[in-house]
């Protein structure tokens, strides 16, 4: 079937460093809901107030993201792209085929900074692989820390913690409803 392997490319190695990012993404995520998510709904079961919660896994949150984008530095520095994300910003100035339907549509979304950012950050990644999607080339980890990962992770904690807020008071409504 030569459409299939027109469409993923896969003479081009795309499905390769897809599959690559897709599985270190998915490690990140499972280690990072252990860090964050499970301690915040665990201090929400115990009655803690969304403000106590947000002050205390804000940092906690905001120190795991920055270690993601430190430690993808450092295996990029070594010449591993661990996340794909050089190959992905490489996309947004490509010239690229009409036959190269996938790698054309991760173009068009890697052009919306704004949508990666709001629908990154909520639903889809995390404020560490939404900083390292959205900072501009040569640009410095402190400076991208400031202006990419701090918002990006207040934003995320603040739709989640309210998120985890009702969840967990939903769950005790309906215990006592049953028992």
């Amino acid at each position: 079937m030569p459409w299939i392997r027109k469409f993923w490319q896969i003479n081009g190695g795309w499905i390769e460093k897809v599959s690559g990012a897709v599985l270190t993404e998915r490690a990140i995520t499972v280690v990072g809901r252990a860090v964050v998510d499970v301690p915040m709904i665990w201090l929400f079961e115990k009655g803690q107030s969304v403000v106590t919660v947000f002050l205390l896994i804000t940092p906690v949150y905001l120190a795991f993201a920055l270690g993601v984008v430190a430690l993808y530095d450092f295996c990029l520095r070594r010449g591993q792209d661990l996340l794909g994300i050089d190959y992905l910003r490489s996309l947004e100035k490509k010239d690229l085929k009409r036959n190269q339907t996938c790698e054309r549509a991760t173009r068009w979304v890697m052009r919306r900074r704004s949508t990666i950012f709001i629908f990154g950050t909520l639903f889809f990644l995390d404020s560490d692989i939404v900083t390292l999607l959205l900072r501009k080339e040569n640009e410095t980890f402190g400076r991208a820390a400031v202006r990419i990962t701090l918002p990006s992770v207040i934003w995320g904690m603040i739709f989640w913690s309210a998120v985890y807020k009702l969840a967990v008071m939903g769950f005790k409504y309906a215990r006592w409803l049953i028992g």
